[in-house]
Order: structure tokens, then C-alpha cells, then sequence
């Protein structure tokens, strides 16, 4: 029940997130896939150093990393067509991401193409969620 009840709030909470209009007042049409599922702190930790020690952070590197991530999912595992970066950005606003965060972390993703992001996990402190964005 209580898996259940988890996988309702973080699908609601991403379809809540990624489902307004798409009224894009800076000009960005274009369209992304998200996937995201739970990994534990451990394969978090793992990700995170392996992104830090990323001498450039390019596509290839981010969907290696991504890649590591998918194998490591232990549940939750979910994918997103059709959203729109004004979509992204109201996510991010969702999960309490800066101003100054959410500026950065979508020039990046037009820069590069790609980007992960990562949140607490709703009711397990043993997991984080992560979420992968691809144009």
C-alpha cells in the first residue's frame, strides 16, 4: 500500500508539475523527454562524484551517467514526452530550486542537450530521485 500510495504522489506530483500550458514567454519551443525513477544514497553518491570529476560536461558524459542511473533504479521508474522548458522550470519551482539554480541547470540543457537533476525522496531518506532531460 505504502508503495503504491508513493508511486501516486510522484506521478502526481510530476504530472502536476510538467502539465501547464506551455505559453513560453522566452521564445523556447522546444520539446524534451524526462525520465526519472529512485536510486538509492549510495548509487546518489556514486552519480554525484562521477559528475563533480567530469573534466567537460558533455552530452555523451551526461547520458553515460544517465545510463548508470537507469541500471541502478530500484523503483518509481517513470518517462515524460512532450514537455516544454516552461514545464521544466515550474518542476523546478516545485522542488524548491533557486532562481539562480533553475537559470543555470536549463542553460545548460540548451547548451548541452541533456542534464540530471536530483531530488529527496518524498518518504524514503535512503533515496533520492533522479531525473534525466533530453531534448
Amino acid at each position: 500500500m505504502k508503495k503504491i500510495f508513493l508511486l501516486l504522489l510522484v506521478l502526481s506530483l510530476c504530472l502536476f508539475g510538467l502539465s501547464g500550458c506551455d505559453d513560453s514567454a522566452s521564445g523556447d519551443d522546444t520539446i524534451y523527454k524526462i525520465e526519472l525513477g529512485a536510486i538509492s544514497n549510495d548509487t546518489y553518491s556514486t552519480a554525484m562524484n562521477r559528475i563533480q570529476n567530469l573534466v567537460v560536461a558533455n552530452y555523451d558524459e551526461i547520458h553515460a551517467i544517465r545510463n548508470y542511473l537507469h541500471e541502478n533504479t530500484v523503483s518509481d521508474y517513470q518517462i515524460q514526452n512532450g514537455v516544454s522548458s516552461v514545464d521544466i522550470e515550474e518542476f523546478m519551482q516545485s522542488r524548491n530550486f533557486s532562481n539562480y539554480q533553475i537559470s543555470n541547470e536549463m542553460d545548460f540543457l540548451q547548451r548541452n542537450g541533456n542534464d540530471i537533476l536530483f531530488f529527496e525522496h518524498a518518504f524514503d531518506k535512503g533515496k533520492k530521485i533522479w531525473m534525466y532531460i533530453t531534448k
